[in-house]
Formats: structure tokens, C-alpha cells, sequence
């Protein structure tokens, strides 16, 4: 099965230069063979919308661009995170993923543990699932996570959680884990990262593909450093840090698990990442703020958790970067991706700096 990475640089709020940015990695991905695009999550509105999800236009318009973005999507499934309306009791909306392909209805999965601390709120606009099953994707069962759903008990602030969507998608037999994240940058974050999801392909014998966004929103910076595992808990490849990119990561089945093709990686170190932030963050924030998202109305920050305990450094190896050879089992793009043009690129500023955790 080879995954496709789309690690995009999405605006919140500007429909039009997200989905263009999404048609762009998902149709190099297809040229190169991906049996499924992965998406980061709500990479079709940007995060986080916070209260512009109340703003009467913002919600339909990203369903619009949900439908037209579908009418685009060819056989190859597109996995891409966006904001549903909840129909029955709770909150308003649902924190989305959906699978789009040409000639199927829309499939739609819902995040199932909302983040209510630091930096987020999201139990202020979002209704969780009410259960997670996993799904048939290329012919692979498939379990789907959103960001806050993949992650384990040990590394978060506190006992928060009294269900654990990876361990339940694993025991219903998924044979992967695809997840769409939108996880925010601070220093030593892409380790723990790294750390964690190892820990937990190994411990449920299960690879994982983790696509993170990328880029500055509200005065969050989203690093990307996307990643794959096997279920031995091996890095198989992972994407670049603080800007676009695309990869095809392939693997094979074996005794109904997946694993990598033997194709040679090579490894390569990168510049600081605190210089890497702060340059992103920079850059995305000199670009205009559009009407839509300057209404926002300011909302004060939720109360900030402890810092997290240092944790132990587990065994999981650095990952490898990818090859730029078409023929091997990582396909990595020769050129970044195009992110949401900057004539158009929305920011809000509305917010003081926060730490990041998730």
C-alpha cells in the first residue's frame, strides 16, 4: 500500500488556496502511484477557526469546498481534514475527516478526544465521535485518527481521556493507522513525536502513517515533520520540517502486516529548529489578514497546563530522509509543494503567544 503525504501550508479561512494546495499534492501523488493521499487535519478551513466556525458563511463554505474538491478527487482516495455540522444533540460542529473518491459518497470520520487545555479549546465548538470503527481503504482495513486521538496517556498533561481510539481501532482489527494531525511546534516536540507513535505501532503491532500540517496560524507554528512507522515501531522516512513537501511512502503486506520495500533511505541533519520556526513564523505572519479572519472576535487564551515531566529517551531511531528516486519504496518531491499563495493568505493576530504541547 503506498501512502501519499500532502504536508500543506493551509490558510484558515481562504477555502480557494487550501484546496488548491490540496488538488496540487494530490495530483503529483497519483502521477506517482499513491493508493491513498493523506491529508493534515482541517487542512480544508485551516487551524484553528476558532470562533470564526459561529460566523454564519464560514461553516457552508467550507462544506462547498468539501463537495467541489470532491468532484475533482479521481479513483486514488483523498483523506483530507475539514468541519462537519453536528445533526443531533451537543455542540454545534464536528471535527472532520473525510475520504473522497470519484464515483463514492463522501465517508466521513469523526476526532473522538478534544483537546481543552494550553493552546486548545475545542470543546468549546466540537462534538466527539461516539465511536471510531475502521474502514476499508484500498483494500486495506484502515483505522482513522485525528491528531489528539493518537496519542497515548503517558504524554499527555494529565489522565484526560477515559477511551484510547488507537488501542480500540486496533482491537477491531485494523491493519493501519492513518492519522491527520495538526500539531503544534515547541522544541523537542518532533522527538516526542517520534517517540511516542513508535512505542505505539510496537506495542499494537500495527505501522502508522502520521501527516502533520505545516505553517503559522494565530500565532501558532505547526513544524510538519511528518512520519512513518512500522509496526516494529521503525521510522521508516519522515518529511521535511517547516515547509510544504510531499512523499510516497510504500508498504508491503506480509503475513497481513505491513512492511517497508528494502530500497535504501539516507539520513540528514537539519538546521535548528527553533531558527526554522521563527522564520516560518515570520514569514506567514507579514502576509495580510483578510476581512474574514480579522472579525474574529478575541477570545482570552484557556488557562496554560504544567509543563510536562522530562520523559526517557526511547530506542526509536532518528528517521530517515527519503530518496529522490521514483523507483523507490520512499518517492520524495524533487521541489516543495506550493503552499496557499501569499497575495491571498489570511492570518489572525489576534492572540498572544502560547505554549504548544499536543
Amino acid at each position: 500500500m503506498k501512502v501519499g503525504f500532502a504536508q500543506i501550508n493551509p490558510t484558515v479561512g481562504d477555502f480557494a488556496a487550501n484546496s488548491a494546495a490540496l488538488l496540487a499534492a494530490y495530483s503529483s501523488l497519483e502521477k506517482d502511484g499513491a493508493d491513498v493521499v493523506l491529508a493534515p487535519e482541517l487542512a480544508l478551513p485551516g487551524y484553528p477557526p476558532l470562533d470564526l466556525l459561529f460566523k454564519s458563511r464560514f461553516v457552508p463554505q467550507n462544506l462547498a469546498a468539501l463537495d467541489a474538491l470532491h468532484a475533482k478527487i479521481g479513483n486514488v482516495p483523498l483523506l483530507v481534514g475539514y468541519v462537519d455540522v453536528n445533526s443531533g444533540p451537543g455542540r454545534p460542529f464536528r471535527n472532520a475527516a473525510a475520504i473522497l473518491q470519484r464515483g463514492q459518497p463522501i465517508r466521513k470520520i469523526f476526532k473522538s478526544l478534544l483537546p481543552t487545555y494550553d493552546v486548545f479549546d475545542e470543546a468549546r465548538y466540537f462534538q466527539p465521535a461516539e465511536k471510531n470503527e475502521p474502514l476499508e481503504i484500498a483494500g486495506v482495513r484502515c483505522g482513522i485518527t485525528i491528531c489528539e486521538d493518537i496519542w497515548s496517556r503517558e504524554y499527555l498533561p494529565r489522565q484526560l481521556y477515559d477511551c484510547d481510539p488507537l488501542t480500540s481501532l486496533a482491537a477491531q482489527g485494523a491493519k493501519m493507522i492513518l492519522n491527520l494531525s495538526a500539531s503544534p511546534f515547541e522544541v523537542g516536540k518532533p522527538r516526542r513525536r517520534l517517540e511516542m507513535l513508535s512505542a505505539r505501532a510496537r506495542a499494537h503491532s500495527i505501522p502508522i502513517a502520521y501527516c502533520n500540517t505545516v505553517g503559522g496560524n494565530d500565532q501558532l507554528i505547526f513544524d510538519g515533520n511528518s512520519f512513518a512507522v512500522s509496526e516494529t515501531g521503525e521510522c521508516l522516512a519522515q518529511l521535511a520540517p517547516f515547509r510544504t513537501e510531499h512523499a510516497l511512502i510504500e508498504f508491503k503486506i506480509q503475513n497481513s502486516k505491513f512492511r517497508p520495500s528494502s530500497a535504501p533511505r539516507r539520513n540528514s541533519s537539519t538546521p535548528s529548529s527553533s531558527a526554522h520556526a521563527t522564520t516560518l513564523r515570520n514569514a506567514d505572519s507579514r502576509a495580510p489578514c483578510s476581512a474574514s479572519v480579522a472579525a474574529l472576535t478575541a477570545q482570552s487564551p484557556p488557562p496554560s497546563e504544567p509543563p510536562r515531566s522530562a520523559r526517557k529517551t526511547s530506542s526509536a531511531s532518528p528517521c530517515p530522509r527519503a530518496i529522490p528516486a521514483t523507483a523507490a519504496s520512499v518517492i520524495r518531491s524533487s521541489s516543495p509543494l506550493p503552499s496557499a499563495s501569499a497575495a491571498s493568505r489570511s492570518r489572525s493576530k489576534n492572540h498572544s503567544p502560547r505554549s504548544k504541547n499536543r
